[in-house]
């Protein structure tokens, strides 16, 4: 019997494995711990005019997170819920400066008005791209999460925002109670019907490829995929890809182009692991 091409790669050897290697890991000085403050979710690095960028989910000092039952206007739900998207710059990649926001949450009634996070960057062009999610009030077990961009013509801003989410959940599945678990949902949804996150923007062939992470109503929690919508202009409009999900496991979104193709690595959930 032939295997699997998944069972394929799980019997081969450490040693004919071309990415197989040993990571190295540094302290980044500069961006350490600070009691009630959150910094999570590094975009990839990029480098611009001899200086290193990074962007990153923060949160304003203040009490830990509370959970979805108690959180308010003032107090997180979970660590990213309140949270604006900062960076910070390095001359030599180890020593960096926290330099301020470069996107804030939008005011009441707005589609990013509750948490803006997980950022991701994309230099094309001469022009810098930010993709990250974005959440409106209030913030609840079944609150969906949506996919923005915002373009600049430096990596230190200012950054204009979308007008709206660009890719947003899929309509199909219904939830009875939006602080109950999704997978107590009455009508259970497609993978991404929850929430579109994670997000990471490549450009290739001509077009603008939106790379994210789903999870779905009906399904349990970290049951995630990744999937992929794909655009002319990078405001859109997305147009998700017939063949999504692309994975059947995978938290956090990475990819980059390889070999003539694109790359990703698969952490965490799933059955890849």
């Amino acid at each position: 019997m032939t295997a699997s091409i998944a069972s394929q790669r799980f019997r081969q050897r450490d040693a004919d494995n071309p990415w197989y290697t040993a990571f190295r890991f540094s302290p980044a000085h500069g961006l350490g711990y600070e009691r009630g403050i959150t910094r999570r979710d590094p975009s990839c690095i990029i480098q611009h005019e001899g200086r290193y960028f990074v962007w990153y989910t923060r949160t304003q000092p203040g009490p830990r997170p509370v959970g979805h039952a108690r959180a308010d206007a003032f107090l997180r739900a979970v660590p990213w819920d309140l949270a604006d998207i900062w960076y910070a710059t390095s001359a030599d990649g180890h020593h960096w400066q926290e330099q301020g926001p470069a996107i804030q949450r939008g005011p009441r009634g707005s589609y990013d008005e509750r948490s803006v996070f997980t950022p991701d960057v994309l230099a094309h062009d001469s022009r810098f791209y930010l993709v990250y999610q974005t959440t409106r009030a209030p913030s609840f077990r079944c609150t969906p999460e949506s996919i923005a961009i915002a373009v600049a013509e430096r990596p230190s801003g200012p950054w204009r925002k979308s007008a709206d989410n660009v890719v947003t959940p899929d309509p199909s599945g219904r939830i009875a109670d939006i602080n109950d678990l999704p997978e107590r949902a009455p009508v259970r949804g497609s993978w991404d019907s929850l929430r579109v996150h994670d997000p990471a923007l490549l450009f290739r062939a001509g077009q603008f490829w939106l790379y994210y992470k789903g999870e779905g109503i009906g399904y349990l929690n970290l049951d995630s995929k990744w999937g992929v919508a794909v655009a002319a202009d990078p405001f859109g409009p997305y147009f998700k890809s017939p063949l999504n999900p692309l994975t059947n496991s995978g938290h956090e979104v990475m990819v980059w182009p390889y070999a003539g193709g694109v790359a990703g690595l698969l952490t965490r959930c799933g059955p890849e692991k």
